[in-house]
């Protein structure tokens, strides 16, 4: 399983409740272009559409160098994620009215050369949240530095 694009600031922005698995509908430029490492998922997010579906907005995969311009893809288009019809009506329920978003997490390859994306049910943080996670992280930080020094 290699990794082929992160979305670092999510953790930082949001406060994730659930994780799910999606695949993605791309095309065979968009594939070669994303393994060699032109994708990015840092701006993008997710959205049902009009009839249902969930589609991923904003993400960017880059053109690929060796197809010809009438095989090349528009590198911001709206793409399809895939997922069985009970996923889609769960997530559908948990961001219908409660200020939650979902956000694509990182995207990854899996057997057979298939590329799947890390979907998170999110809530966004306040900044009073963002200060308090950087206290936790400095006191726990702090914490392992002193229980190092005296087990050592």
């Amino acid at each position: 399983m290699a990794t082929l694009a992160t979305h670092k600031t999510a953790l930082r922005e949001y406060s994730i409740l659930k994780t799910i698995e999606a695949g993605i509908a791309l095309k065979g430029t968009e594939v070669k272009a994303a393994k060699s490492g032109h994708a990015r998922i840092s701006e993008s997010y997710a959205k049902f559409n009009a009839r249902g579906e969930l589609m991923l907005i904003n993400s960017y995969i880059g053109p690929y160098g060796k197809s010809t311009p009438a095989q090349q893809h528009h590198s911001y288009r709206t793409r399809t994620l895939l997922l069985n019809k009970r996923e889609l009506q769960s997530l559908k329920a948990n961001t219908a009215g409660k200020n939650l978003t979902i956000v694509p997490l990182r995207m990854y390859t899996v057997r057979q050369g298939l590329i799947k994306l890390e979907l998170g049910l999110a809530k966004g943080k306040k900044e009073h949240d963002k200060r308090q996670a950087i206290k936790d992280r400095d006191s726990k930080r702090e914490l392992d530095r002193t229980l190092k020094k005296y087990t050592h």
